[in-house]
Protein backbone atom coordinates (compact mmCIF):
# COMPACT_ATOMS: atom_id res chain seq x y z
CA UNK A 1 0.00 0.00 0.00
CA UNK A 2 1.16 3.60 -0.55
CA UNK A 3 1.18 6.77 1.46
CA UNK A 4 -0.87 8.19 -1.50
CA UNK A 5 -3.56 5.57 -0.60
CA UNK A 6 -3.66 6.25 3.03
CA UNK A 7 -2.55 10.44 3.96
CA UNK A 8 -4.78 13.24 4.29
CA UNK A 9 -5.35 15.13 0.78
CA UNK A 10 -5.06 18.74 1.37
CA UNK A 11 -4.41 19.48 5.24
CA UNK A 12 -4.79 22.44 7.08
CA UNK A 13 -1.79 24.36 7.03
CA UNK A 14 -0.37 27.09 8.53
CA UNK A 15 1.88 30.11 7.55
CA UNK A 16 5.36 31.07 9.05
CA UNK A 17 3.33 34.95 10.24
CA UNK A 18 0.87 32.62 12.28
CA UNK A 19 -0.06 33.97 15.46
CA UNK A 20 1.44 30.26 17.52
CA UNK A 21 -1.69 30.24 19.64
CA UNK A 22 -3.88 30.16 16.57
CA UNK A 23 -1.76 27.45 15.27
CA UNK A 24 -2.34 25.26 18.36
CA UNK A 25 -5.79 25.88 17.86
CA UNK A 26 -5.80 25.10 14.60
CA UNK A 27 -3.61 21.64 15.34
CA UNK A 28 -6.11 20.57 17.90
CA UNK A 29 -8.85 20.92 15.09
CA UNK A 30 -7.11 18.97 12.85
CA UNK A 31 -6.59 16.29 14.92
CA UNK A 32 -3.06 15.83 13.35
CA UNK A 33 0.38 15.86 15.45
CA UNK A 34 2.00 18.12 12.93
CA UNK A 35 0.81 21.27 10.91
CA UNK A 36 2.73 22.07 7.48
CA UNK A 37 4.42 25.49 7.08
CA UNK A 38 3.40 26.57 3.95
CA UNK A 39 4.68 29.99 2.22
CA UNK A 40 4.06 30.78 -1.53
CA UNK A 41 2.41 27.32 -2.01
CA UNK A 42 6.24 25.80 -1.20
CA UNK A 43 6.52 23.91 2.23
CA UNK A 44 8.88 25.83 4.47
CA UNK A 45 8.64 23.25 8.03
CA UNK A 46 6.24 21.75 10.31
CA UNK A 47 4.83 22.48 13.17
CA UNK A 48 4.62 19.48 15.78
CA UNK A 49 2.75 19.95 19.21
CA UNK A 50 5.38 19.01 20.56
CA UNK A 51 7.08 22.13 19.62
CA UNK A 52 3.98 24.00 21.18
CA UNK A 53 4.55 22.61 24.41
CA UNK A 54 8.46 22.84 24.21
CA UNK A 55 7.91 26.58 23.60
CA UNK A 56 5.33 26.90 26.42
CA UNK A 57 7.42 24.65 28.92
CA UNK A 58 10.64 26.87 27.74
CA UNK A 59 8.59 30.71 28.22
CA UNK A 60 8.02 29.08 31.75
CA UNK A 61 11.12 28.36 32.70
CA UNK A 62 12.52 31.32 31.73
CA UNK A 63 10.44 33.34 33.39
CA UNK A 64 10.67 31.39 36.64
CA UNK A 65 7.24 30.28 36.67
CA UNK A 66 6.45 26.82 37.06
CA UNK A 67 2.41 27.41 35.75
CA UNK A 68 0.39 24.05 35.04
CA UNK A 69 0.27 23.63 31.37
CA UNK A 70 -3.21 25.03 30.16
CA UNK A 71 -2.19 28.29 31.63
CA UNK A 72 1.35 28.41 30.47
CA UNK A 73 0.40 28.35 27.20
CA UNK A 74 -0.42 32.14 27.49
CA UNK A 75 3.41 32.25 27.54
CA UNK A 76 3.15 31.35 23.26
CA UNK A 77 1.36 34.83 22.78
CA UNK A 78 3.56 37.09 21.22
CA UNK A 79 5.18 34.00 19.02
CA UNK A 80 4.61 33.46 15.51
CA UNK A 81 4.98 29.47 13.87
CA UNK A 82 8.48 30.62 12.65
CA UNK A 83 9.83 31.08 15.81
CA UNK A 84 9.13 27.93 16.64
CA UNK A 85 8.91 25.41 13.74
CA UNK A 86 11.43 23.10 12.42
CA UNK A 87 12.72 24.32 9.69
CA UNK A 88 14.17 21.56 8.01
CA UNK A 89 12.01 18.55 7.96
CA UNK A 90 11.54 14.84 6.31
CA UNK A 91 8.89 14.62 3.68
CA UNK A 92 7.28 11.59 2.26
CA UNK A 93 6.14 11.45 -1.79
CA UNK A 94 2.99 9.76 -2.40
CA UNK A 95 4.26 7.02 -4.30
CA UNK A 96 6.62 5.62 -1.09
CA UNK A 97 4.90 2.41 0.39
CA UNK A 98 4.03 2.43 4.05
CA UNK A 99 6.40 0.82 5.62
CA UNK A 100 8.91 3.11 4.53
CA UNK A 101 7.21 6.14 5.87
CA UNK A 102 6.68 4.17 9.03
CA UNK A 103 10.72 3.80 8.97
CA UNK A 104 11.21 7.93 8.44
CA UNK A 105 8.81 8.59 11.30
CA UNK A 106 11.03 6.44 13.89
CA UNK A 107 14.00 7.60 12.39
CA UNK A 108 12.70 11.55 13.09
CA UNK A 109 10.83 10.54 16.46
CA UNK A 110 7.64 12.13 14.40
CA UNK A 111 3.92 11.01 14.68
CA UNK A 112 3.04 12.57 11.05
CA UNK A 113 5.28 13.33 7.86
CA UNK A 114 4.23 16.06 5.07
CA UNK A 115 3.71 14.36 1.75
CA UNK A 116 5.32 16.49 -1.12
CA UNK A 117 5.01 16.09 -4.62
CA UNK A 118 7.06 17.97 -7.03
CA UNK A 119 7.79 20.98 -4.28
CA UNK A 120 3.99 21.48 -3.33
CA UNK A 121 2.47 20.35 -0.54
CA UNK A 122 -0.01 17.30 -1.13
CA UNK A 123 -0.82 15.91 2.26
CA UNK A 124 0.09 14.02 5.18
CA UNK A 125 -0.02 10.97 6.95
CA UNK A 126 0.27 10.18 10.17
CA UNK A 127 0.65 7.48 12.86
CA UNK A 128 -2.79 6.76 13.14
CA UNK A 129 -3.17 6.40 9.01
CA UNK A 130 -0.11 3.80 9.58
CA UNK A 131 -2.00 2.13 12.25
CA UNK A 132 -5.67 2.45 9.98
CA UNK A 133 -3.91 0.33 7.17
CA UNK A 134 -2.25 -2.34 9.50
CA UNK A 135 -6.09 -3.14 11.02
CA UNK A 136 -7.25 -2.70 7.74
CA UNK A 137 -4.79 -5.67 6.42
CA UNK A 138 -4.80 -7.97 9.41
CA UNK A 139 -8.78 -7.93 8.96
CA UNK A 140 -8.59 -8.71 5.15
CA UNK A 141 -6.24 -11.39 5.78
CA UNK A 142 -8.67 -13.06 8.42
CA UNK A 143 -11.71 -13.06 6.14
CA UNK A 144 -12.13 -16.87 5.03
CA UNK A 145 -11.61 -17.33 1.10
CA UNK A 146 -15.03 -19.03 0.26
CA UNK A 147 -14.44 -21.38 -2.84
CA UNK A 148 -16.82 -21.36 -5.87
Amino acid sequence: MLVRERMTQNPMTVAPSTPALEAAARLKVSRLHVLPVVENGQLVGVLKDRDLEEAAAKRAQEQGDHLPYLVSRFLLQDLKVQDIMAHSTAELSPGMTLPEAARQMLKHGVMGLPVVQNGALVGVITVTDLLGALAEQEKTEQTPQVNA
